[in-house]
């Protein structure tokens, strides 16, 4: 922030030179992304925790990661109960994409679309019209101060949310890119920290033993 300030003095023509602040090099891991982890146990208490008009959003969300207004968009002919996948159109990336559901993704949006034309929205306030730009801010704010959970985290966390289950349980970063619709690039900064958990457990499950190690009663006190 303060060296784009002194980049728009430069630009003003506020200061005669930019050399003195060009050659500083950025701090190390400056622009590393910080976003909140979001856990399981606090996701059940945000959705209990929210009001029944708010609610389908919030569980939209952490069941597909979808953003907030790719979710105000969803009409009920984008979710196809036979192939368990839902249809998100043409967003902030300008490009649309499939979602693969789960099973518990799939009995949800069942619930959501029932009933509903084909060109309906799918996910509406109780009056039936669409959720604006803003009006998720107070409805989050209220549901987080409901649920104890502080500081009160954004709708956006809740995508995030989705992704970093995904990525522990072994999801490649590529597939949980092409889930959310971000860049596997971006997709990596920010969920790539969940990766070694996730790796160990796939290396621990699926490899055999060589049966090269003699059995022992030594005991490790590592943790004791």
């Amino acid at each position: 922030m303060l060296k784009a300030a002194l980049n728009l003095a430069y630009a003003d023509s506020k200061v005669p030179s930019d050399d003195a602040w060009r050659r500083v090099s950025p701090f190390k891991n400056a622009n590393a992304p910080r976003i909140r982890d979001f856990t399981d146990a606090e996701a059940k208490r945000l959705v209990n925790a929210s009001s029944e008009a708010f609610r389908p959003m919030i569980q939209a969300a952490l069941l597909c990661g979808g953003r907030y207004g790719e979710l105000g968009r969803l009409r009920a002919a984008d979710f196809n109960a036979s192939t368990a996948m839902l249809h998100i159109r043409a967003g902030k990336t300008g490009k649309a994409r499939d979602v693969a559901l789960t099973e518990e993704a799939v009995k949800f949006f069942t619930v959501q679309a029932a009933g509903k034309a084909r060109n309906a929205l799918m996910l509406t306030q109780p009056d039936g019209t669409a959720w604006g730009k803003s009006d998720q801010i107070r409805p989050m704010k209220a549901a987080c101060k409901a649920a104890s959970i502080a500081p009160t985290i954004g709708f956006h966390i809740l995508r995030h949310a989705y992704a970093s289950r995904l990525v522990m349980a072994g999801v490649p970063l590529g597939a949980v890119a092409a889930q959310i619709g971000d860049s596997e690039v971006t997709c990596a900064k920010h969920y790539a920290h969940h990766s070694p958990k996730s790796v160990a457990d796939a290396v621990r499950h699926a490899t055999a033993e060589l049966g090269i190690v003699a059995e022992s009663n030594v005991v490790s006190m590592s943790g004791k």
